[in-house]
């Protein structure tokens, strides 16, 4: 497949490159076909992104954001295939239809180069971020994170340890290299109780604070009981010591899962604590659906947006209530799910946030992803699909936005008790899909380390804290106390999930009052598809009288 770059002879329609960003192709006359209208315009590609210019549209998309890409063929008299395009679908849920001019020669060469640098991995290429190195007055992103340091903060005193048993990633290769466990176990006894633990994922600290008496929240996976009703006494004995560190009588195993799944996973070898055997605490299922149920409804292939998602946001909420409410108590805490590492990060974090100011801030926000998700292994990459082209791969699904959206509805409920605006959430998601910086490749800490991220790639945080002021709240006021979720108030957040639209085509005042008077808008139960239609309606209308 040749390298060289294809153009017209006039200048690249991109007008600043990033660092290490390449053309591919350049100004290709094609068509866009795009709300019910075929658009005439200039397609320029990059070892990072698609750019389309058109008149009134632009299109500007990282390939990490593309899910597949599909050739359009037709078919001749003498029953020969001619390319004349290609399909670009979208992980959060965009489509785009471009098509040749009669007289383009190069369109399968576009094709094939924007296929070969957007599934890196089956090409055997390195990702953007290994070839992007912009100068930034930041360059401690990849250290904001210290272990030793936060939970110094959180004040473990002389109750908790931070152990070395996971050094080497021997004990469990998807937990990070320091865990903070009870004082009381040694390292021998944790090996043991991490062998009755899904993925080894046994329970560690992941919070407490002198303002909540040192109450902990704990995270793990499911214990490995299966059919026959296993046992460990290890693990029912650690877990009752732990229980026994605070003076209330009984502590709360927040289960994730619905029931009926967690019965399900018995069938694999997996399954629940049984309250007869963990009598120091307490069983309670948050019935929060799986990365299934969460892909289909936010749909990698269709983003199929309705007003299930918003009650799944709700589930979420709900359990991270519940669970502050179980720590103001007095009682321990333990949270897990299946594995551990998309549900459980999820009320782990949220939780925190609603409970710790420090978490509101815009170094404790970088601080609790690096924690409770990177570092404890939420499988960013298989998640995401990165530069992966097995589109139909059953583990993806979009926890982390959820998570992301979750902070969000908060937010918008506590506007001034963030130090951090909307713009960081944006860009974190931005950069989930992208693939411009190195902080979300890869699944573990253990894969990060082996691969040298942290000396191939940039960190997400050096970028933003280079540039704080974009970040930061004007209107921030500090405050220590519990934020409070009204979960039946829940709405959808617009300024995300439509921000591809170009407001040029909103055209003016009179037309965007109407778009936001729409009662779709302003409906908890509306359905995406409908919601995105209105808005397509109204782009049409503007197009017609361009």
């Amino acid at each position: 497949m040749s390298n060289e770059v294809a153009s017209s002879e006039e200048e690249p329609n991109i007008g600043h490159l990033l660092d290490g960003e390449h053309h591919l192709n350049t100004n290709i006359s094609c068509y866009l076909s795009a709300f019910d209208s075929r658009l005439n315009g200039k397609l320029t590609t990059t070892n990072y992104r698609f750019y389309f210019k058109s008149e009134p549209l632009t299109v500007d998309v990282p390939l990490g954001f593309i899910l597949k890409i599909d050739k359009l063929y037709a078919t001749n008299y003498g029953n020969s295939a001619e390319l004349i395009g290609f399909t670009v679908i979208c992980k959060n849920g965009r489509y785009y239809q471009f098509t040749r001019f009669e007289d383009e020669t190069n369109f399968e060469h576009v094709h094939d180069q924007l296929a070969k640098y957007t599934f890196y991995l089956s090409s055997n290429l390195d990702c953007f971020a290994f070839f992007h190195n912009p100068r930034l007055s930041d360059q401690t992103g990849w250290f904001v994170y210290n272990p030793e340091k936060e939970y110094t903060r959180m004040g473990i005193g002389d109750r908790w340890r931070l152990t070395d048993v996971n050094q080497n990633f021997e004990l469990c290769d998807t937990y990070p290299r320091k865990l903070c466990v009870p004082s009381f176990v040694t390292d021998d006894e944790l090996k043991l109780v991490a062998q009755f633990r899904s993925k080894n994922r046994l329970p560690v600290l992941s919070w407490t604070s002198a303002d909540k008496n040192y109450v902990p929240i704990l995270r793990s996976s499911q214990p490995l009981c299966g059919m026959s009703g296993k046992r460990s006494i290890y693990d029912e004995d650690y877990l009752k010591k732990i229980a026994q560190m605070i003076s209330t009588p009984k502590g709360y195993i927040c289960d994730a899962r619905p029931f009926i799944n967690a019965l399900a996973n018995c069938t694999n070898g997996g399954g629940y604590e049984n309250e007869k055997y963990y009598d120091s605490f307490k069983i309670e299922f948050l019935r929060i659906e799986n990365i299934h149920t969460m892909r289909d409804c936010l749909g990698v292939a269709s983003f199929n947006l309705d007003s299930k998602w918003l009650e799944h946001l709700r589930l979420i909420l709900d359990g991270c209530v519940k669970i502050c409410d179980r720590i103001n108590t007095g009682h321990t805490v333990l949270v897990h799910c299946s594995d551990g590492w998309d549900r459980t990060p999820q009320l782990t974090s949220l939780s925190m946030i609603l409970m710790d100011e420090y978490y509101r801030t815009l170094r404790g926000f970088q601080v609790l992803i690096e924690k409770e998700w990177l570092s404890f292994g939420h499988k960013f990459s298989t998640r995401v699909g990165h530069g992966c082209s097995k589109y139909f791969d059953q583990d993806r699904s979009p926890i982390f936005v959820q998570f992301i959206d979750c902070v969000w509805q908060i937010m918008s409920q506590n506007k001034v008790f963030f130090e951090f605006n909307e713009k960081l959430l944006h860009d974190i998601l931005q950069s989930l899909y992208s693939n411009q910086y190195g902080t979300f490749l890869l699944d573990s800490e253990c894969e990060r380390e082996k691969n040298e991220l942290k000396t191939k790639t940039v960190s997400l945080w050096s970028y933003v804290n280079s540039n704080k002021e974009k970040y930061t709240n004007e209107n921030y006021m500090v405050y220590d106390e519990d934020l409070k979720i009204e979960t039946d108030k829940l709405k959808l957040w617009e300024s995300y999930y439509f921000k591809e639209i170009d407001p040029k085509l909103l055209g003016d005042e009179t037309n965007r009052q109407e778009l936001d008077g729409v009662n779709i808008l302003k409906s908890n139960q509306s359905s995406f598809n409908n919601l995105f239609a209105s808005g397509l309606q109204l782009l049409n209308k503007m197009l017609d009288k361009s």
